[in-house]
């Protein structure tokens, strides 16, 4: 049985209006890939658009993300407020033993999306808004009949998140979203993906000048955003959150340990950049068994059955997860397939850490009528963020496991009443 917190602040507002809670303006969502906490603080590059958005609004420490810290899982998170393993996105790549298939990040299929959870641009269209997708996971999918109003899908471009080739420009992203914001009745939610800097992170390492390159690129998106906005005079009407899905730390190839040769053909293995890897056994018992002999032998990785993995990762209360989770040392990682190494020991990097990884966790940044001005603040908690944009749209947001409360610390005027309770649910 799991436990999930509905937020009631936008309700309660609601009732003390005696009418629809009033939205505080549009919200516009951007996340940018593997973007970590600390790049801002850095001095790499210039961000001087970065630095105009926390002198006008506000700036948190860290987020504290969720287990596995990866792409899907965490950016279906921000528009859930839901762990994983209740919104059912529980890695980039998954196996459903019910659905008896495979999931990947190219998989759109309304039934791996929409069966546990509800995304935030639906909740926001059935609550009479309208809401558009510039390629945030999960924008071509279809939620019982319902897609977003505004949407990049149906454009000839491929997903950011899948290939490197044919991608839309980001000018033309930004345009495409600043012309949905002018149309006669715009929407009032948007979320934007952006890949950079995953890529150069996976590439070169953390600290690597690729790295810094694509901090200086979203930096220049960010401004080109700003001034797009400030042009068509809607700057001051916005409400903008950046922020990221996760971080990235270093490794090279003398961290890698091989779990290819104790494991069995008929195992089955989804790894996810092998910081960790979740293992669907041909014999539970005897490969949990072989892999913890490994761990006394080899250390630097800690093997655990599903239902003994640690309650602060919120990750075996669904059919999704499989019977066997490995997790990995910071800088050391799996190879499940024994694939040949370099020679070399060149700096790569990844992610997939829990969130008490330091490296593992993105930053927060967020201007707007909303917020406060010039306000820095400790950590904050990505379940929490949903409940935060619910009330900054003025809709009811759906189950979830955040608190408006832990967040509402940021906005200018935090709300004057709100409540939770605690509800119970046999269908995550």
């Amino acid at each position: 049985m799991l436990f999930l917190k509905l937020s009631l602040s936008a309700l309660f507002i609601d009732l003390i209006l005696g009418g629809h809670a009033r939205g505080k303006g549009p919200v516009i969502l951007v996340s940018f890939d593997a973007f970590r906490w600390d790049y801002l603080d850095m001095n790499r590059t210039n961000t001087n658009y970065f630095n105009a958005v926390i002198a006008n609004g506000v700036r948190a420490k860290y987020v504290y993300n969720v287990f596995p810290t990866m792409t899907f899982p965490n950016h279906y998170t921000l528009v859930t407020g839901q762990y994983p393993e209740s919104h059912g996105i529980i890695s980039n790549d998954m196996f459903d033993p019910t659905l008896n298939d495979s999931f990947s990040m190219s998989t759109n299929h309304s039934r791996w999306w929409n069966t546990f959870a509800e995304p935030i641009w639906i909740t926001n269209q059935k609550q009479g808004h309208k809401s558009g997708l510039c390629y945030w996971p999960g924008y071509d999918v279809e939620y019982h009949g319902i897609n977003p109003s505004f949407t990049t899908s149906g454009y000839a471009y491929d997903k950011p998140f899948v290939s490197q080739g044919n991608i839309m420009p980001w000018r033309m992203r930004v345009d495409l979203v600043v012309k949905w914001l002018k149309e006669e009745d715009p929407p009032s939610f948007i979320a934007m993906y952006f890949d950079s800097p995953d890529e150069a992170g996976h590439c070169c390492g953390p600290d690597s000048v690729n790295v810094t390159d694509e901090i200086r690129k979203c930096n220049n998106i960010t401004g080109y955003l700003l001034e797009q906005l400030k042009r068509e005079r809607l700057l001051d009407k916005v409400n903008l959150i950046i922020t990221a899905d996760h971080g990235t730390a270093g490794l090279n190839y003398s961290t890698v340990i091989n779990f290819a040769e104790i494991l069995s053909p008929e195992d089955k293995v989804w790894t996810e950049g092998y910081a960790y890897f979740l293992l669907h056994p041909s014999n539970v018992t005897k490969t949990y068994e072989k892999l913890k002999e490994l761990e006394k032998k080899k250390s630097h990785f800690t093997v655990y059955l599903k239902e003994n993995l640690p309650e602060n990762l919120h990750f075996k209360h669904s059919s999704r997860i499989p019977e066997i989770v490995v997790i990995m040392e910071e800088h050391w990682v799996a190879n499940t397939m024994n694939l040949p190494l370099p020679e070399t020991l060149e700096t790569k990097g990844t992610h997939g850490w829990p969130p008490s990884v330091a490296s593992m966790r993105p930053f927060f940044i967020a201007q707007g009528p909303a917020f406060k001005e010039g306000y820095k603040t400790g950590p904050i908690r990505m379940i929490d963020i949903y409940p935060l944009i619910c009330h900054l749209l003025g809709i009811q947001p759906e189950l979830n496991n955040g608190s408006l409360d832990r967040i509402s610390h940021l906005l200018e005027s935090p709300p004057s009443l709100s409540d939770e309770y605690q509800l119970t649910t046999d269908s995550f």
